[in-house]
């Protein structure tokens, strides 16, 4: 059986061609079925049918989503396809696993609980004046006024910040790339003049001149390279916890609430599907009609 650390490296040749979020999930999927195959004494390279049948149903057994177990198997097909091997998961064995996966754990997938415009402003008048609540507020509108994903937020960098001649809007930042520009292509996002205020203030506060906008905070003020995925989900559940939102709402909150809020909200103002799909970056209707499917009741 290969070690973990060899299928580790099949996955570096997926590097630039997919997100880095995406690989990482690939790379813990692969691990979780290396330790179900060593369980069994069974070869994860090549793949016997019966093992991934088995491992599907193991999955399923701890209630675990479908759209996870989907995961998985998409991931072992990478393996077996990287590897030059004749991907099993295109046996019907396989498909009749996941589409039984699939009627028992239903398609539903939980939405981030929305942080809306409401939410956002009491937020915003419960930030401190210093460097935490400098950052937060500048995270908080440029991720509610451009929709930003995670993945987006903490790559924009202060460098490609722009004052601009417009009627709507005082500056834009360039954003390099996002999950629905694979080739970097770049696109343009237009910033309030409030926004680009508290940009401002968080570039004096932090006397950040180049490098990443957004960054994580040490004690004694000292920042780091570039804030992580993870740290926006802390930043936003601590955030809500000082707003008083019930903790049942608080840990259904990620790094994707704001932006389902803000979808939805765009929603309720009376926006066409199209113009909600373009300021979002969306390319499948479906995905935009989970967002909004309650704001349409």
């Amino acid at each position: 059986m290969k070690p973990i650390e060899n299928i580790t490296q099949i996955f570096k040749k997926l590097e630039g061609a997919y997100a880095d979020s995406t690989i990482r999930a690939y790379a813990k999927n692969i691990e979780n079925y290396q330790h179900y195959c060593q369980q069994h004494n069974t070869s994860v390279l090549p793949s016997q049918i019966d093992t991934i049948v088995g491992f599907i149903d193991h999955l399923l057994a701890q209630k675990l989503s479908a759209y996870y177990i989907r995961r998985h198997v998409t991931a072992i097909a990478h393996i077996h396809r990287m590897s030059h091997q004749p991907d099993p998961t295109t046996d019907p064995d396989i498909k009749i696993a996941m589409r039984r996966a699939f009627r028992q754990q239903g398609r539903y997938q939980q939405q981030a609980y929305p942080i809306h415009q409401d939410i956002i402003s009491t937020i915003l008048t419960m930030l401190e004046n210093n460097l935490y609540g400098a950052r937060d507020r500048v995270l908080l509108l440029i991720a509610y006024e451009s929709l930003l994903r995670r993945s987006e937020m903490i790559d924009l960098r202060v460098e490609d910040l722009e004052l601009i001649q417009h009627p709507r809007y005082h500056a834009k930042i360039l954003l390099r790339k996002s999950k629905t520009d694979p080739f970097k292509e770049g696109r343009w996002l237009y910033l309030s003049a409030s926004t680009y205020q508290a940009i401002q203030t968080w570039l004096e506060m932090s006397q950040l001149t180049s490098g990443y906008l957004l960054r994580g905070i040490r004690k004694g003020n000292h920042l780091t390279h570039q804030l992580n995925g993870g740290q926006i989900n802390k930043i936003l559940k601590k955030r809500a916890i000082q707003a008083q939102l019930d903790m049942d709402i608080v840990k259904h909150i990620s790094g994707h609430s704001i932006r389902v809020g803000a979808a939805q909200d765009l929603c309720l103002q009376g926006l066409s599907l199209p113009q909600i799909m373009a300021k979002g970056r969306w390319v499948k209707t479906e995905t935009l009609m989970r967002y909004i499917e309650h704001t349409m009741i």
